[in-house]
């Protein structure tokens, strides 16, 4: 399979056009959907280790276990990727959101008795109550220091003339412990220094200085940075919590990886895998995977994946390459039938016997007569490899078979499209299923069906199209005429 991974210009975490694209949708864990990648890009070609995947997978799809797997595959939303845990309680627990959601909504969340609201909202790591008695009565300590302060500054107040007419306030800070707020004078200076001024002037801002007495040096004495020592305690305790939940690393990144195991796997009709080189596909259908074509199915099963499919035989697959057409495009420097030239050279050098080639309409971005010759020699060179390749190719250069350029021999098989004739309808025309006509089968709206047979007969008149399409219907008229008024 060729994964051109994301586009240039989009993230690391856009996926780009490739099978692990469409699926990874269905995976609910971070690790679920790594692990599908890598089943992706490098299916299993051990027919145990397929087989043993694929009874895992046929045990919970037994209608008695429908219940517990649903419940399971609902409760797998709820589990993270442990790796990522790990590597940051190796580092030790900082701040910031994308660490603390690592652990939020998860059994983490419970395990390392971590406040995650507070930690997000304090930017740091919050301890919950109840983990430390010493931690639980500093806090306890820390939150009733507002009516302490509120105290001591109607205390100093007091001490001050009335005279001066200046409020005052008792005010904590990490690391600086804790200071009077005194007004600043016209001077730019504190307006009261005490009665002796005794006051220590600490530093000002740009309205008020900040002082120290000896109530100040006597509260920095007894409680200390209250809040430096919260924080340092917290450090002590989740280094600790880390440190014992590192012992059982082993055992939780195991389950986890089984948790991921367990959510990259799907479900449908389990096929048969064997060694010879075979893909035999009965009653295949589409269930879900309507992007995704029928070939693409024993990749699908090397990752563990059942196939749509009444029954399907299987041989092992290492890789699936696929030329198919290129889009024409302005930004491109070299043309589009070059790319195709270089696509095909790459998958010629990286098929190998065990491989599925696919090719869609080689060829025909040149001259119909080169484009002939090509494909036949593409053809011949891989029919002739002692080593050959499972390959799958569609073209319309009928010229290749109808003028014998490409002889029959016993390892290549002719197929081609049916189309369905039903023989009730009286009228020839009536008979054949058009594309539009299959459309309404498969419930499309009758009315884009009634459209599309209206401009199908339009194009067969040759009429002009963009005209006929630049017509407003009645109803379109009607709701143009009452907009406008």
């Amino acid at each position: 399979m060729v994964n051109h991974g994301p586009g240039r210009k989009s993230t690391s975490s856009k996926e780009g056009l490739s099978v692990y694209g469409l699926f990874q949708r269905f995976a609910c864990t971070p690790q679920g959907r790594n692990q599908l990648k890598q089943m992706f890009l490098r299916p299993s070609v051990e027919l145990d280790v397929i087989n043993e995947r694929n009874s895992f997978i046929g045990v919970y799809l037994r209608t008695d276990n429908f219940n517990p797997f649903d419940k399971m595959v609902k409760g797998l939303k709820h589990i993270k990727n442990l790796h990522y845990v790990m590597i940051n309680l190796r580092k030790g627990i900082s701040t910031g959101s994308g660490k603390i959601m690592g652990f939020k909504a998860t059994v983490w969340a419970t395990l390392l008795a971590v406040d995650i609201d507070s930690s997000e909202e304090q930017g740091r790591t919050v301890v919950k109550p109840g983990i430390d008695r010493d931690l639980d009565r500093i806090k306890d300590r820390y939150d009733g220091l507002n009516s302490l302060l509120k105290q001591v500054a109607i205390e100093i107040a007091t001490t001050i003339p009335e005279s001066y007419d200046i409020d005052v306030n008792v005010v904590y800070f990490p690391q600086l412990g804790f200071n009077i707020a005194i007004p600043l004078n016209n001077a730019r200076d504190a307006a009261y220094r005490g009665a002796e001024n005794e006051w220590e002037l600490m530093f000002s801002t740009e309205n008020r200085a900040y002082l120290k007495d000896f109530r100040m040096r006597e509260m920095d004495d007894k409680l200390g940075d209250i809040y430096g020592i919260i924080c340092e305690r917290e450090i002590e305790i989740v280094y600790d919590l880390a440190q014992r939940v590192l012992q059982y690393e082993e055992v939780l990144l195991e389950a986890s990886d089984i948790c991921g195991q367990i959510d990259s796997s799907y479900k449908l009709v389990r096929p048969k895998m064997v060694q010879e080189d075979v893909i035999k596909i009965k009653g295949g259908r589409w269930e879900g995977m309507q992007h995704l074509v029928q070939e693409n199915q024993s990749h699908n099963t090397q990752h563990n994946s059942f196939v749509p499919a009444e029954s399907a035989e299987l041989g092992i697959i290492d890789k699936i390459l696929v030329k198919s057409n290129t889009q024409d495009s302005v930004s491109q420097i070299q043309s589009t039938f070059m790319n195709d030239l270089q696509q095909l050279s790459f998958d010629l050098k990286q098929v190998t016997g065990h491989s599925l080639l696919l090719i869609d309409e080689f060829g025909k971005g040149t001259n119909e007569y080169d484009g002939i010759g090509l494909a036949c020699g593409v053809l011949e060179n891989l029919l002739n490899r002692e080593d050959a390749p499972k390959v799958i190719a569609a073209t319309h250069f009928h010229e290749i078979l109808a003028n014998g350029y490409l002889k029959p021999r016993p390892q290549l098989q002719l197929g081609h499209m049916e189309v369905r004739v039903h023989e009730e309808p009286g009228e020839a025309e009536d008979q054949i299923t058009y594309l539009y006509k299959c459309a309404a089968m498969n419930g499309i709206s009758q009315t884009i069906v009634d459209r599309a047979n209206e401009i199908a007969a339009l194009s067969a008149r040759g009429e002009n199209l963009i005209a006929a399409c630049a017509v407003l219907s009645a109803q379109e008229t009607q709701a143009l005429e009452d907009a406008v008024g």
